[in-house]
Formats: C-alpha cells, structure tokens, sequence
C-alpha cells in the first residue's frame, strides 16, 4: 500500500482511508476494469457489431486503455481462486462478453491472457 501511495503521491493514510486493505484495493480495480469492459462490449453492440467483433474490440480497447489493470484481471486474477470471479462470467458481467471473448480472440492472445478456448 506503500507503494500506491507514492505512485498516488499521497500518505498511506489516505489510500487505508478509501480501501481498507489491499484486498479491497484489488478487488476495486478489478471492478473497474471488467465493468470497463462490459460497457464497451454494450456500446459497439448497440452499434450493430456482431457478438464476436464486439467482443475483441472492448477487449482490445480496453487492453490499449489500461495495460495494467487488464493485465491485472486476465493474468492474476484469473489465477485465484477469491478475485477469479472477475475473470469469468459472473452476475455483474455480460456472459455473453466472457463466452464471445474465448472464442474469438487468436490462440496466442488467449494463451497470454489464460482465457479457455472455445469447448473442443
């Protein structure tokens, strides 16, 4: 938490005083980034993309956007067991987002980010 203050340029203090551990920290950021998802993934549907394009498209965004908390989410979180839920479809996530993306994204993309291929 030391560390996000400084980045912050704030005191600890302040950082304990918006998240209550580092838990929380975490669990906002990832929150951010799925909802962030989420949404982009809604607005090109409401465009009239299809299912996939739309797919790849907010997932690409919003790699480009914020590196590192996607990287955060479809690297790490993916990965334990309490902050997985982030990773994969859940009740504050569009399934259909989280299906579109496995099946669409090149093996490569998918094997980087641990996101399961489409059912064989």
């Amino acid at each position: 938490m030391e560390d996000v203050a400084a980045a912050a340029g704030v005191t600890r203090l302040i950082v304990y005083r918006h998240f209550e551990s580092k838990e929380a920290l975490y669990e906002a950021v990832l929150a951010q980034v799925t909802e962030r998802l989420a949404l982009g993934f809604g607005a090109y549907r409401e465009q009239g993309m299809l299912g996939s394009e739309a797919a790849v498209r907010a997932f690409l965004e919003g790699a480009r956007e914020d590196p590192a908390a996607f990287s955060l989410l479809w690297r790490q979180a993916a990965r334990e067991a309490r902050f997985a839920d982030h990773a994969a479809a859940g009740p504050d996530r569009d399934e259909e987002l989280v299906q579109l993306v496995s099946k669409s994204l090149p093996a490569m993309v998918r094997a980087w980010a641990d996101v399961p291929g489409p059912p064989s």
